[in-house]
């Protein structure tokens, strides 16, 4: 599921290859560092060592690297400033960066082959340390060959995955996808997309308006925007919507003229999902809110909210979710005073945290001893 959107779900598509090996050992026993490698050999290095170890992302600060691997950021190499310099030199090479540019840098992206294709999002900028300045650069992984292609994979069970289907049945209205930051939600959005796509058997068009995309989607038309241009923009949104779309996926709102683009677009007859940074239902709702949004208008687009967090047990990653359906009286609550309970409770509910914590206990659960025989299948453990 972003990152981020690293689900350890079904096989355990991501980080649970080697990870536990790698916890305990030293930086030097990671790289084999010879004298004259250039930024391209190291960087070479990283890449594939982060996909042997199933690390979401690479971290690269002052003098030291480190992957996030299930969701804790582990130091795997120590650098020298000329080292570091030449890995993020090149990396900006890769991602048609402006060199000279240090102090802010947009984000911007390349795919790595290595047998399969990786997508790498760039993260750029400009950090104090205690020997002075440097860059801090993120670079987020995004495996394609791990793209969900149900939401049974993310986690949901049966009774979300169904809420979700008849939510996305709808011809028009606004989908918000919310959690925290590295909750997943943009892989959640992917798997909702490539859902549509399939109950409509590709007869909807499809626009994906993220930028930079998180996963290259079969069959969707995915649109980025270069250097500062605003990929939801007004403008840009006008000529999206010239294409004649059944469904957009409005990417990352973070102020109100994305909102605002977001719930204009669902209310000239589109579908549209968008990720929203929102700890619940009632926070996201105030959020939108805050950005100036009309609560008549956000009303009547608005059709569920789904939040959710990953809690990462070992080397698995579980995903939390609460899929929740507005209510009729959804509409008469917003325009009045409200609390924060009042929105919860315009919506209908539907989690699988009792699932999920069900399944961890079976799996973690010793043998039963019953007297008849010598263990019990931990499998009818009623919990």
């Amino acid at each position: 599921m972003r990152a981020q959107a690293d689900y350890v779900i079904g096989s355990d598509v991501r980080g649970r290859k080697q990870a536990e090996s790698e916890e305990n050992t030293e930086p030097s026993a990671v790289f084999h560092e010879q004298e004259g490698d250039t930024g391209s050999i190291v960087l070479d290095e990283l890449l594939k060592e982060a996909l042997r170890t199933g690390a979401s992302s690479i971290h690269i600060e002052e003098t030291g690297i480190r992957f996030r691997i299930c969701g804790r950021l582990r130091k795997v190499k120590e650098l020298r400033n000329v080292q570091a310099s030449g890995i993020i030199q090149k990396i900006k090479q890769l991602a048609y960066i402006d060199i000279s540019e240090k102090q802010y840098v947009p984000e911007s992206s390349f795919v790595y082959n290595a047998g399969k294709l990786l997508h790498i999002r760039v993260s750029c900028m400009r950090a104090l340390y205690a020997s002075g300045s440097a860059e801090s650069v993120v670079l987020h992984l995004f495996d394609q060959s791990c793209i969900p292609f149900s939401l049974g994979q993310l986690g949901m069970d049966g009774l979300q995955v169904q809420k979700l289907s008849v939510m996305c049945r709808e011809n028009s209205g606004l989908i918000l996808i919310g959690g925290t930051a590295c909750s997943g939600k943009s892989t959640t959005a992917a798997a909702l997309l490539l859902h549509i796509q399939h109950e409509n058997s590709n007869r909807k068009k499809i626009v994906n308006l993220e930028n930079p995309p998180e996963y290259i989607l079969p069959g969707i038309i995915q649109i980025q925007s270069g250097g500062n241009e605003k990929w939801c923009s007004p403008e840009t949104l006008y000529h999206v919507l010239r294409q004649y779309p059944d469904v957009i996926m409005a990417g990352d709102i973070t102020d109100g003229e994305r909102a605002a683009a977001a719930v204009h677009a669902a209310a000239a007859g589109c579908l549209v999902l968008a990720v929203l940074n929102s700890a619940g239902t009632a926070e996201a709702v105030m959020r939108m809110l805050a950005f100036g949004i009309s609560p008549a208008v956000l009303a009547v687009v608005l059709k569920g909210i789904v939040i959710q967090q990953i809690v990462y047990r070992e080397e698995h990653a579980v995903l939390l979710a609460d899929v929740a359906a507005v209510r009729d009286k959804f509409q008469e609550t917003i325009i009045n005073s409200y609390t924060a309970e009042d929105l919860n409770n315009c919506f209908s509910h539907c989690t699988n945290v009792v699932s999920q914590v069900s399944k961890s206990i079976k799996r973690l659960a010793s043998p039963v001893y019953t007297g008849l025989r010598e263990s019990a299948d931990t499998e009818k453990i009623c919990v």
